[in-house]
């Protein structure tokens, strides 16, 4: 198993990755080429058009490995079925399920694996309430 140096964490819009900062400078310090990370990012998100979070793992030997996952804005699009979120956060333009209100939850539970369920909860719920979507309260 590869010792760990360092993890960097990023926003990046899928298949557009480019060397300038904030990527190119946070790699190369920490001597990763970051033409290579680029291009394998851009390969493998190509077909996607959306922004991803993403962990990069640098490792002692100067090699890297990434994981991607969708920021919660795009997974709750993604789970209703739309191309946007309102442009004002006043204007509800659609009312989530509290069934899918639990799916986005398991799968940012993920991605925070030392947060509350609560804290994970207010956050979507925050993300939502800004987007426009309604997520009905349990009763």
């Amino acid at each position: 198993m590869k010792e760990l140096k360092k993890i960097i964490k990023a926003k990046l819009t899928a298949g557009k990755a480019i060397v300038a900062p904030p990527i190119g400078p946070l790699l190369s310090q920490n001597s990763i080429n970051p033409s290579l990370f680029v291009k394998a990012f851009n390969e493998k998100t190509s077909n996607d058009n959306v922004i991803y979070s993403v962990k990069i793992f640098i490792f002692t030997d100067k090699t890297f490995d990434f994981e991607l996952t969708k920021t919660t804005s795009n997974l709750i699009l993604d789970k209703l079925n739309l191309k946007k979120g309102s442009g004002k956060s006043k204007n509800i333009i659609f009312e989530m399920t509290y069934s899918d209100f639990e799916l986005i939850i398991k799968e940012k539970m993920k991605d925070f694996p030392y947060l509350s369920t609560e804290s994970i909860k207010q956050m979507i719920k925050g993300t939502a309430r800004n987007m426009g979507i309604n997520i009905p309260e349990l009763v």
